[in-house]
């Protein structure tokens, strides 16, 4: 069969908007057009003469969504009017006119350009706000003073600390020097007089790791007056030529506590004067000492009265052996066996205490 001739037909229905750049060219009364000749689009109602921008009451059409809406705008008013009455921060080198209380000022260096303050408005007067150090998290400082004032806790490394020495005292002596202090230890050269008409010696004290010191004091030859002296955490040295001629340990020199004499059975202190010992330690030599008096109970023999136990401290290898005073003319002999022992053997029998006082040895 022959096709004499074909058709197209397209329904629409009338209430769908019309989408286009331009104007239907047959419109209908409250025919819809979506202009999509600008932006954003625009819905367009056929009123029988003209189109009519059409709008879109949300309140009647989701009224959930636009008290979400209602609920933003009042929020963003309330900002507007907060923002209006706490000014924005100022930065200039003038304080600001007529500031409002919780006002900031940024004060401003004009030369370097630079923040040298920052303030708030307290409602009478502007108060500086200091800078929190976790504020300053910069790779680098540099060029800077500061009057710090107490620094506590932090440390810092990788520094040297230089301090300039110039004083003069009542008696008109000029002190000069200066004093350096680093990872490397501590150094002190300084300048310094001896009394008017005599030479100027220099001092220098260095330390090394934070518990040795060396100090020289130098006249103006150059030469050491006093020869070099090395201070550690154990001893004193005296070098010359860099040989150590002295050397004093910490504990070549010390001094306990007066320690009782436990007695034996039957004797007691006389007078008061509680029996005691103690060790005194010079240049490494131990020597122990004995002080107080002792009284027995019963008579006392010819022979020997042992009255105490050697204390395990002064324990001696040798006996050691001294005279003792007594209450009368006549006095005694003390000892201290290498038994261990103490016993006293008196002149007479009827003394009624001896002392102790002149009893001391060197302990092995």
């Amino acid at each position: 069969m022959t096709i004499r001739a074909a058709a197209e037909m397209t329904l629409t229905d009338i209430n769908d908007a019309i989408v286009s750049g331009e104007a239907p060219l047959t419109p209908t009364i409250d025919l819809l057009w979506m202009d999509s000749s600008v932006t954003p689009n625009v819905l367009r109602r056929w009123d029988g003469e003209k189109w009519v921008s059409q709008t879109l009451d949300i309140k009647e059409a989701d009224p959930e969504i636009n008290g979400k809406i209602e609920e933003a705008i009042t929020v963003a008013n309330n900002a507007l009017i907060e923002s209006s009455i706490n000014h924005k921060p100022v930065f200039d080198k003038m304080q600001p006119s007529e500031p409002v209380e919780g006002d900031t000022w940024f004060k401003i260096d004009e030369e370097t350009k630079t923040i040298v303050g920052v303030y708030t408005w307290n409602g009478n007067s502007w108060v500086e706000l200091p800078l929190d150090y976790n504020a300053l998290r910069v790779g680098k400082l540099s060029a800077i003073t500061a009057e710090l004032g107490d620094v506590k806790s932090g440390s810092i490394t990788g520094a040297e600390f230089v301090h300039n020495i110039n004083y003069k005292d009542i008696d008109d002596n000029l002190y000069t020097g200066i004093v350096k202090m680093n990872d490397d230890g501590f150094n002190s050269t300084s300048y310094l007089p001896t009394g008017v008409g005599s030479a100027v010696l220099e001092s220098i004290i260095s330390t090394l790791g934070g518990y040795k010191v060396a100090q020289k004091l130098i006249d103006v030859a150059g030469e050491s007056s006093l020869g070099n002296s090395i201070l550690t955490s154990k001893s004193l040295q005296f070098n010359e030529n860099g040989n150590i001629k002295l050397s004093i340990d910490a504990d070549s020199f010390y001094v306990t506590e007066w320690q009782n004499l436990i007695l034996n059975s039957g004797y007691s202190t006389a007078e008061s004067n509680t029996p005691q010992y103690r060790i005194i330690c010079v240049f490494g030599i131990r020597i122990a000492f004995f002080r107080g008096q002792v009284q027995k109970s019963t008579a006392w023999t010819a022979t020997n009265n042992a009255f105490a136990s050697v204390p395990f401290e002064v324990q001696t290898t040798k006996t050691a052996m001294a005279y003792a005073p007594t209450n009368k003319a006549s006095g005694g002999r003390v000892h201290a066996s290498s038994s261990n022992a103490m016993g006293f053997i008196p002149a007479e029998t009827s003394i009624t205490y001896f002392a102790l006082n002149q009893l001391f040895y060197v302990l092995d």
